[in-house]
């Protein structure tokens, strides 16, 4: 009933296979021609949006961070970033994720660059492409097989409530998964995207709701209440109560009203 993770070594799993999944998407994107590179850029130039999987909002951070700075290693930018954090520790070899986690030395002194890339100019503005998918998260704390999809819902239903208008723009979003694998995926938003976006609620209903005791937690944590009782009334919700010709226990959902 209670989850045994290793943080530690999940957060080095993680950041390392997202890293090389886009650097082989990378690879594939610019040998088919979609974009080419000036000696100055990155490919994260053309993003004007990126997405990631994110167990917890801070994770967006910590992957971008660690994408940009493989991504900028060698740029003119490089220079200017380093002379404000000072160098970038690198092992000689990237090695196993084992190995690598074991490190503890060099993890340690990654990790004091990272807290000082962050703070550079270069990542703040770059970051910019980031944090509007998080806003979601940061209200419904850890998600894991849907946080990419909702980073992708929270960007959208974020930047539209500001008025940007991202027809046209190319996006970039990063799946990982506990098999230690990870996907990337790019793409460009339609001009109708709209006709989509402007249904989107989900902040506004989250603002909305309401706290519960402890007690009433424990109910609903335990699935101990009875499919009638709700201790909030539903309103405009649904769930799955059938699956081709199986029906779904009632003890093992909270059915709720479609009114």
């Amino acid at each position: 009933t209670t989850a045994t993770v290793d943080g530690h070594y999940s957060n080095v799993a993680y950041l390392y296979s997202m890293r090389d999944a886009f650097i082989r998407w990378r690879d594939k994107f610019l040998a088919r021609g979609y974009i080419n590179l000036k000696p100055s850029e990155s490919i994260t130039d053309h993003f004007e949006r990126l997405v990631f999987h994110m167990p917890y909002p801070k994770m967006a951070e910590y992957a971008a961070a660690f994408l940009f700075r493989h991504e900028w290693r060698g740029l003119p930018r490089w220079d200017e970033i380093i002379s404000a954090t000072g160098p970038e520790p690198l092992r000689i070899t990237d090695g196993t994720i084992e190995e690598i986690a074991l490190d503890n030395e060099f993890l340690e002194k990654d990790n004091a660059f990272r807290r000082e890339f962050v703070k550079t100019q270069h990542f703040k503005q770059a970051y910019e492409k980031v944090k509007n998918s998080i806003a979601i998260s940061e209200q419904t704390g850890n998600l894991y097989t849907g946080s990419a999809p909702l980073g992708l819902r929270s960007m959208f239903e974020v930047d539209f409530r500001n008025n940007t208008d991202l027809a046209g723009a190319r996006i970039g979003i990063g799946f990982y998964g506990s098999g230690c694998e990870a996907v990337v995926h790019s793409g460009v938003i339609s001009e109708n995207y709209k006709e989509a976006v402007n249904r989107y609620y989900l902040l506004e209903e989250l603002g909305n709701r309401q706290k519960v005791s402890m007690e009433d937690y424990e109910l609903l944590h335990e699935n101990k209440l009875k499919p009638s009782e709700s201790i909030i009334q539903p309103k405009k919700e649904f769930a799955l109560v059938k699956i081709g010709e199986a029906e779904i226990d009632p003890g093992g959902v909270v059915f709720i009203s479609t009114h």
